[in-house]
């Protein structure tokens, strides 16, 4: 009797090894987000040592590292209207491809317009990572796993951070940009193997096609073993009779109050700051003048982000949102006042604070730390359960455009 149950569990985890690839391709489209927004860290003050950039001006810099979430401003719609007129797997192809030659053209600039375009380019496709992979998880995955293949993807962007902070310690800017490359070459390969999502090509009548990526990310080659799964998908698929429009939908009254609190929530999720401490994280590191070498002190804010977005996932639940999230408001503000308080005094009497200079790094640490326990990831997962169904796609859309 025991044989028998180990093998049935050994074909069931060989049955869901497509679709947790699948899953894994995906979230390297969502790894690669955290790769570029966080370039800027190490790369900027790596170009100023280069003799082409060394007179890059303040104005310049600023240009180089908002370029990228200027580009992803503009390219998120386009990657929702994409992800349903082109697919999810032709929206994340377009992607990796955006990636590859944004990232090459940074890593190979003779000039600080080269530069830009690199920036621009690989900011198109950072846009995109934040919607078409997490879509196409979400369409691929059986429901008793696909909370954890959501869970696994929400801590990609995490990793992406760490993987850049650590190139960025290493190697100089060029090698970076171009050693940042190989994940998207990565998932351009792996893209080619995976099928489109099944819910997609239901939603354009290719049935046949649908049954085909269904049963590769089932494990069969009978379309009997996934036909009930199948016939499930295409009753969700059924709209009403009389199309509302979007103000329609989002003005209606189960869904105009938790469209007010998802705002709200990202409102403050963005105020708190943490994208500055980590687009200038080797920056503040070198101008508070900390004991550690700032990229190293960049690699260990890398490596507690990935652990603290890791295991938050595992008290959400029994900690529950709303306490997270004021804990951890209330708790990022006071790293934050020390820290301006530090440089605030650095230069009036920068000789009493040498003995301080371990408050940047601990203070940052301190801040990284209550920050992702809760504002991080939470706002979004509290925003995927009050919203109505017909409007997350739209909400999400446009509070990554504020955002």
């Amino acid at each position: 009797m025991d044989e028998i149950s180990v093998f049935q569990n050994s074909a069931f985890s060989q049955r869901r090894r497509p679709q947790i690839l699948a899953a894994f391709t995906a979230s390297i489209g969502i790894f690669t987000h955290g790769i570029v927004s966080s370039w800027s860290s190490t790369a900027v003050p790596s170009l100023l040592l280069d003799k082409h950039f060394e007179n890059t001006t303040i104005e310049e810099q600023s240009w180089i590292i908002s370029l990228a979430p200027f580009a992803a401003f503009m390219s998120a719609p386009l990657a929702g209207m994409s992800v349903d007129c082109c697919g999810r797997k032709q929206t994340m192809i377009i992607q990796a491809l955006f990636l590859i030659i944004g990232l090459f053209l940074t890593s190979f600039a003779v000039s600080v317009e080269m530069i830009y375009a690199g920036r621009f380019v690989a900011g198109v496709a950072m846009g995109a990572a934040v919607f078409a992979p997490v879509v196409y998880v979400s369409d691929i995955s059986e429901r008793d796993i696909r909370g954890t293949l959501n869970s696994c993807a929400q801590i990609m962007p995490a990793v992406g951070t760490l993987f850049s902070f650590v190139l960025g310690s290493l190697l100089d800017w060029r090698w970076q940009t171009f050693y940042s490359a190989i994940p998207p070459l990565l998932y351009l390969i792996l893209l080619m193997i995976v099928p489109e999502s099944p819910r997609f090509l239901l939603e354009h009548n290719k049935i046949d096609d649908a049954f085909d990526s269904l049963c590769w990310l089932r494990g069969t080659s009978s379309s009997d073993d996934v036909r009930e799964e199948l016939s499930l998908i295409q009753t969700s698929l059924i709209k009403p009779k009389k199309p509302e429009s979007c103000i329609q939908k989002l003005a209606s009254r189960n869904a105009f109050k938790p469209l007010v609190i998802s705002i709200s929530l990202m409102i403050f999720q963005q105020c708190i700051g943490y994208p500055s401490i980590i687009y200038f994280s080797v920056t503040i590191f070198q101008a508070g003048g900390t004991l550690i070498d700032p990229h190293l002190s960049s690699v260990i804010i890398g490596i507690l982000l990935v652990f603290i977005v890791g295991t938050s996932s595992f008290f959400v639940d029994s900690i529950g949102r709303r306490p997270l999230l004021i804990n951890s408001g209330i708790c990022s503000t006071f790293p934050l006042f020390v820290l301006g308080l530090y440089f605030y005094l650095k230069p009036i009497d920068s000789a009493k604070l040498e003995s301080l200079e371990w408050i940047p790094l601990t203070m940052v640490l301190f801040f990284v730390a209550t920050y992702a326990s809760g504002w991080i990831n939470v706002p979004w997962l509290v925003m995927t359960e009050i919203l109505p169904n017909n409007v997350v796609g739209m909400v999400y859309i446009f509070l990554f455009l504020k955002k």
